[in-house]
């Protein structure tokens, strides 16, 4: 069977997918892209909210790949922009990876990682702490000028800062982040969970994503390459639970430029990160 295509970037072309201040390649993130000569270099190259935006998997810029997840009645009525929202973040002139760390900080920071960070722990009764958002040492930080603070790459400065405090073993290490076998879990438990939970009858009367999407991805033999076919599965999921839960299972109107939408889950997509 043909592999389903994923929904944002072209399959075995993202070489790194990681931090968006980071040194980034996605070629041929869509046909339309192609066409245009756009594609993601380096975080200084071309439009800083275009660039940062599709790390995040906003689909502002192809549609076409929105039509593949979504039904096509809801797909009708969404208007929601992600640019519209970032925009504001960029174009001051600073470097880009200024502009992307106010970004995040503003955005994903709050809605999306402080917030699940405390709903998980407080759900298992976890005190925990973030002692990088120390607010003397984020005061402290914001100080930093842009061309000493990325100068070295990214986290360059804070492992200078750290040498012969933590070993080099640990300051060199190649990123990496939380880790799971993301086949193993399909087969595991997110395969009989996709099954039940976003059958095409439950689809169909929710009215949110395409079946046929589902479906495709279900009968692909399962490989690493599909790990975010799988994320968007559990996300769909989530969307199918809370449906049921809150709604009765009645789709909600179509959302309209919510600030925090695209940190979570993109502007209608997938938070397709590699090792965040």
């Amino acid at each position: 069977m043909k592999e389903p295509q994923h929904p944002l970037l072209a399959r075995g072309k993202v070489r790194h997918v990681g931090d968006p201040v980071a040194m980034v390649i996605a070629e041929g993130a869509s046909a339309g892209n192609r066409r245009s000569g756009v594609t993601v270099g380096t975080a200084a190259a071309g439009d800083g909210a275009r660039n940062y935006l599709l790390l995040r998997n906003a689909w502002d810029f192809n549609p076409a790949l929105l039509r593949r997840v979504y039904a096509p009645d809801f797909a009708d009525r969404l208007t929601a922009s992600a640019r519209d929202d970032y925009g504001a973040y960029f174009g001051d002139g600073r470097p880009v990876e200024s502009q992307a760390l106010r970004a995040e900080f503003a955005t994903k920071m709050v809605c999306d990682l402080l917030h699940n960070e405390d709903t998980m722990s407080m759900a298992h009764s976890v005190e925990s702490r973030v002692p990088l958002l120390d607010l003397e040492l984020v005061r402290f930080a914001a100080r930093i000028p842009d061309d000493l603070r990325f100068g070295q790459g990214p986290k360059g400065l804070l492992k200078d800062a750290l040498t012969g405090v933590l070993p080099d073993r640990v300051l060199h290490k190649r990123k990496w982040g939380f880790t799971f076998d993301p086949v193993e879990q399909y087969q595991k438990d997110l395969g009989p969970m996709v099954r039940e939970t976003l059958s095409p009858e439950r689809l169909r009367r929710s009215g949110i994503f395409n079946p046929e999407f589902v479906q495709a991805v279900l009968k692909a033999a399962p490989r690493q390459r599909l790990r975010w076919h799988y994320f968007l599965l559990w996300q769909m999921i989530g969307v199918e639970t809370w449906l049921a839960t809150f709604t009765g299972a009645f789709p909600p109107a179509a959302p309209k430029s919510p600030q925090c939408q695209a940190t979570a889950t993109g502007a209608g997509s997938p938070a397709a990160r590699e090792g965040a």
